[in-house]
């Protein structure tokens, strides 16, 4: 039977600080909460107390958590949040937008060789918190995909690939029609690329979707590839609404990185 370290009243303590370090994005591991419980009790844990204490808070949990930039922690806080949805609600209000106008893009990153490998290190987590974040650095070389859907989930506008080099032969590709094929110095999204999926694969695929008696919005992240004249213009032509999610909220306000790829990618 595993010998009790901390009392209620310390395992109700220690849960609270297990909480605010998760929400915090620096959660504890296995190995830097036995100092926490040392300092507590004066006593250090066993190797196996942690998974008694988990059996006996069920609602704390072990689990792996994805890399957090630093920026992202400190951008998603009440006023930003509230500012956003505040901003949102104004839109559909006032252009009584429908469903199968709104339109949601995002990028998804194929990581190259030699990038930052994960951790096996497990961390600890509140159970009923699926948002399993550690603050990290994000530096990565990658394959860029331009995709898009509609808030309704019964369209998708066909997706960009972005590749690095100067050079590609199409022929390489079995290619459907629709799908935009680039290629950047590094393989990120540019201004030109960004231009010519949104001219030649979203504007006509989502007119042809829309109810066109009320405006098209398209929500987006603010990279600086996505707020460029070459966008504003044809938007404004087209009667669509560019909307620009807050800086470094993505991960919990793209609609599409939440509810749809970031599950994928951790499959």
């Amino acid at each position: 039977m595993q010998q009790q370290l901390l009392n209620d009243i310390q395992e109700d303590i220690l849960k609270e600080y297990i909480k605010y370090l998760a929400f915090a994005r620096i959660a504890l591991s296995k190995r830097t909460i036995s100092p926490r419980v040392e300092a507590l009790c004066g006593r250090k844990p066993s190797r196996r107390w942690v998974y008694w204490f988990l059996h006996c808070h069920p609602d704390c949990t072990l689990g792996r958590p994805t890399g957090l930039d630093p920026k992202r922690a400190r951008a998603f806080n009440y006023t930003n949040v509230s500012a956003h949805f505040n901003q949102l609600q104004a839109i559909f209000g006032e252009n009584q937008i429908l469903w199968q106008n709104l339109w949601n893009m995002d990028e998804i990153g194929i990581q190259l060789g030699g990038g930052q490998k994960g951790t096996n290190e497990l961390y600890l987590y509140l159970a009923f918190d699926k948002s399993w974040y550690n603050i990290t650095s994000d530096d990565l070389k990658l394959v860029t995909i331009i995709e898009c859907v509609c808030a309704d989930w019964s369209s998708s506008v066909k997706p960009a690939l972005i590749f690095s080099g100067n050079k590609m032969c199409k022929e390489w590709f079995k290619e459907e029609d629709g799908i935009l094929l680039v290629t950047t110095d590094n393989g990120w999204t540019t201004k030109d690329a960004c231009k010519s999926w949104f001219q030649t694969c979203f504007i006509p695929s989502a007119q042809a979707h829309a109810d066109p008696s009320k405006p098209i919005v398209l929500m987006y992240d603010g990279h600086g590839s996505h707020v460029t004249i070459n966008m504003i213009n044809p938007g404004m032509d087209n009667n669509i609404i560019l909307y620009c999610l807050p800086a470094h909220t993505t991960h919990k306000l793209q609609p599409c990185d939440v509810g749809a790829f970031g599950p994928l990618k951790k499959q």
